[in-house]
């Protein structure tokens, strides 16, 4: 059972890089068979994480009804566990699926709910990956201006902090 989990593991992290460098369909292979191996083996919270990235996969890709599906089970998975850093996470998903569906106003008030949590309980990381999914959904709910600013002061606090992914997406959303 390790070993599967170790590889499913692997796997989810592969999922990430190919969804950085934009290999949308590797990154799907690679995360919807970690979310298998993971669900196989019981492990709720790492499958919906799994999830999650596999919600953030679709969306990309433009899938915006399986990506809702994808982030509607990391929820339902994550809230399993009693770790407060997948739920985040989770969360954060959906409302990205929120908005592609639309539904800017819900999604900008759940994601101001995980930000608030984040900062309460001192995730930065997450502060910054729930301040980047904000800027987004200003920039493509009619607010670009706003969103602008918003993810140009996440880049500077993000470079600030040493977390250049952030930054660079940041800039790449705002441009």
């Amino acid at each position: 059972m390790s070993d599967e989990s170790n590889m499913a593991l692997s796997g989810l992290q592969l999922a990430q890089i190919a969804l950085d460098q934009k290999k949308l369909p590797e990154a799907e292979s690679l995360a919807r068979k970690s979310a298998a191996t993971f669900e196989k083996i019981k492990s709720a919270v790492s499958a919906g994480v799994t999830h999650a990235l596999l919600a953030q996969i679709l969306l990309q890709s433009g899938n915006t009804k399986d990506a809702t599906s994808a982030a509607q089970r990391a929820v339902s998975l994550a809230q399993q566990g009693s770790d407060r850093p997948p739920r985040l996470l989770t969360t954060m998903v959906e409302a990205r699926t929120q908005a592609a569906n639309g539904k800017t106003a819900e999604a900008t008030k759940t994601l101001q709910n995980v930000l608030a949590e984040a900062t309460r309980y001192g995730y930065l990381s997450y502060q910054f990956e729930t301040r980047l999914a904000l800027g987004e959904v200003e920039m493509t709910s009619g607010h670009a201006a706003a969103g602008r600013a918003w993810l140009e002061a996440l880049e500077k606090d993000a470079l600030a902090k040493g977390f250049i992914r952030i930054a660079r997406k940041a800039k790449e959303a705002r441009t």
